[in-house]
């Protein structure tokens, strides 16, 4: 068996099983539109040891010691058994030998360590390309994810398990290992972090969220979750639902770091643009900055676009204003550039983000 291509994802709730055409099609649209924007995706990694089941309106949760961790990723191999076969079958083993390599690599990843030693923060980067193991267009997957703006993420290694988590040295020598073994076979692009544990009292350092991710013929889509209650839908068909606007006035901005949606905004222009940032006047910092924001809340397009056209205008312009509002309070050094967009707003789609 090769066991590269099971892939398996150990944090993660695959969301669809088998989608029809039709719902396949539904699904990849709410993904393009309601992706996150690469200059976000560039800063976020997969948090293999959080628990993507017990989070808090779409907030993974911290698992405290390796002992738990290992109980949490041992009781997801009998979730989902059809996705499961189904995954199995594409490569060519029965569901029991599928699970039987999961719970080997799990055992490998545990073995020879103290059950009882503090769960360091590993960060993994994110998936860039779809892999043949990868369903292209069938299966959205959830996991934990943190965004960093690399403040506080050290290398993983010996010397800085030691360093942050405490761990002996005879102990963090076969962790290292452990860890670089398993992430062979975990789906990411085969880099290892480590995060201080400061991260987890301190969301201006790094922000945690679970993140759905679908693979097409094309590419990798990555939106936020919106609640991860199994977010009752990826995918509704609803014409005009205020829920979805009610669903932002409850949601907090993402990254709640305006450092951090500096750099996002600058990657951006500078990417699309191929100019130099500071070359910039400030108010015009300013506006990508905040359309930046915008276009990267939680749930925003959703909560507008599939709208009847006597609703479009309504439903846009009351999305649009909460998002600006919430920027207003969370950060006040945007303030003169939100006003601005509230009181222009209809000469606002015309402006490049």
């Amino acid at each position: 068996m090769n066991e590269l291509e099971i892939k398996a994802d150990y944090s993660s709730i695959s969301a669809t099983l088998i989608m029809s055409n039709q719902i396949a099609g539904d699904v990849e649209t709410e993904f393009q539109q309601n992706s996150l924007d690469q200059s976000v995706i560039n800063h976020l990694y997969k948090l293999p040891f959080f628990d993507i089941k017990s989070s808090n309106n779409g907030t993974p949760r911290y698992i405290p010691t390796l002992g738990l961790v290992k109980k949490s990723m041992t009781a997801t191999v009998s979730e989902a058994p059809l996705i499961r076969e189904l995954n199995a079958e594409r490569n060519g083993y029965t569901l029991e030998q599928a699970c039987q390599i999961e719970y080997d690599v799990i055992k490998s990843l545990f073995h020879g360590m103290d059950k009882t030693l503090k769960t360091p923060i590993i960060l993994v980067g994110l998936e860039t390309v779809c892999s043949n193991a990868l369903s292209k267009g069938l299966m959205p997957n959830a996991f934990p994810t943190a965004f960093s703006c690399h403040d506080s993420v050290v290398s993983f290694n010996v010397k800085n398990l030691q360093k942050y988590y405490g761990y002996p040295l005879a102990q963090a020598k076969i962790f290292n290992k452990n860890v670089r073994e398993f992430v062979k076979v975990y789906p990411s692009n085969g880099k290892v972090k480590l995060a201080v544990p400061a991260v987890l009292t301190n969301q201006r350092v790094f922000y945690f969220r679970n993140v759905y991710m679908l693979p097409t013929s094309e590419t990798l889509h990555y939106m936020w979750s919106y609640g991860q209650d199994g977010d009752k839908s990826i995918v509704s068909n609803e014409m005009d639902n205020p829920e979805y606007l009610e669903q932002l006035v409850k949601h907090e901005i993402p990254i709640p770091n305006l450092q951090a949606w500096k750099s996002i905004a600058k990657d951006y222009y500078e990417n699309k643009h191929n100019a130099d940032w500071m070359n910039l006047e400030t108010h015009i910092q300013k506006r990508f900055i905040v359309n930046a924001i915008r276009h990267n809340f939680i749930g925003y397009n959703r909560a507008w676009v599939n709208t009847s056209k006597n609703k479009h205008v309504e439903f846009h312009a009351k999305a649009f204003d909460i998002i600006l509002k919430k920027i207003i309070v969370q950060f006040p050094y945007l303030r003169s550039e939100c006003v601005r967009q509230m009181t222009k707003r209809d000469q606002i789609d015309m402006l490049d983000y």
